[in-house]
């Protein structure tokens, strides 16, 4: 009921748990028939409760939390050890997604125990890798790393964003999301202060490089692994950034510039080869990638 709740499509909610949409059509036409009322009805929206869903659906909602608080208990009386499910991730996207992925895997899992420790992408991936972390969340700009099994569940585009005041700059305001932006050589930048991740920064290496190949050797005045504050950096006008396609807004007073040709990573979740085999970890990843491709 809750699936059907938040899919608001009876194909959607069977794929969230993991059955036929036939198998979920059945039930739900068997719990109407016993209470002599609709639960559900279709709408232009998509799946809409009754009033009696309404209800129904606090109910449920009520019976998962005293399930999972007796499955809890039970577990500490038989002495029984919690699975425990670790995650790292960024603290910004990483940490973001983590939050919409728990509720939903604790109410399909309440006998794991999910976790999540910040870690930057090099980090979380190297965590995975010596088995101190099942997952991780994070970015890649390039292959995947060996031993690694990656499912992207999202590509953006990484650009570069001239400040007010300084070289290239225009109006950027009426940029729309698809619009074609127009390109700019790491050439032009040569001498121009410029805001650059960190070397824990997915595209730090891919960034280092292609300014080696253009023969110039980048002016960095700040560098930092929070993307948050090479964003605050740069909209505040104090050098050329890079950052994601999708972190900035027409508010922001920055001219934005495809890379030549344009420059795409992925938003990717990881875990260590043969492991996306687990039912625990492949409903993660199912949820990771439905939720991200959502951003």
């Amino acid at each position: 009921m809750l699936a059907l709740y938040e899919r608001r499509s009876l194909t959607k909610a069977a794929e969230s748990l993991g059955i036929t949409q036939a198998a979920l059509s059945k039930w739900l036409d068997r719990i109407e028939a016993d209470l002599g009322m609709r639960l559900c009805i279709r709408a232009r929206s998509g799946l809409e409760l009754t009033e009696a869903g309404k209800l129904y659906l606090d109910g449920s909602k009520r019976m998962i939390e005293i399930r999972n608080r007796t499955y809890h208990q039970l577990s500490y009386l038989s002495g029984k050890e919690t699975v425990r499910l670790r995650v790292a991730g960024t603290p910004a996207g990483g940490a973001g997604l983590f939050s919409k992925l728990f509720k939903p895997f604790t109410t399909r899992f309440p006998y794991t125990t999910l976790t999540f420790s910040e870690s930057y992408n090099k980090e979380a991936l190297r965590l995975v890798l010596e088995g101190k972390a099942d997952l991780a969340i994070g970015s890649l700009l390039g292959p995947s790393p060996e031993g690694l099994h990656t499912t992207v569940i999202a590509e953006k585009e990484l650009v570069i964003l001239v400040p007010e005041g300084f070289p290239y700059y225009y109006d950027g305001s009426a940029v729309k999301p698809g619009d074609r932006l127009p390109s700019l050589s790491l050439q032009e930048l040569s001498g121009i202060p410029l805001v650059f991740p960190s070397p824990e920064v997915s595209f730090h290496d891919t960034l280092s490089e292609l300014f080696s190949e253009a023969g110039t050797e980048p002016d960095i005045i700040y560098q930092s692994s929070s993307t948050k504050a090479l964003h605050d950096m740069t909209a505040g006008g104090n050098g050329i950034g890079f950052l994601s396609r999708d972190m900035t807004s027409p508010e922001d007073p920055v001219a934005p510039y495809s890379f030549s040709p344009p420059l795409h990573y992925h938003t990717v979740v990881c875990c260590r080869e043969g492991d996306e085999e687990r039912e625990d970890i492949a409903y993660l990843i199912s949820l990771a990638s439905r939720e991200g491709g959502r951003a």
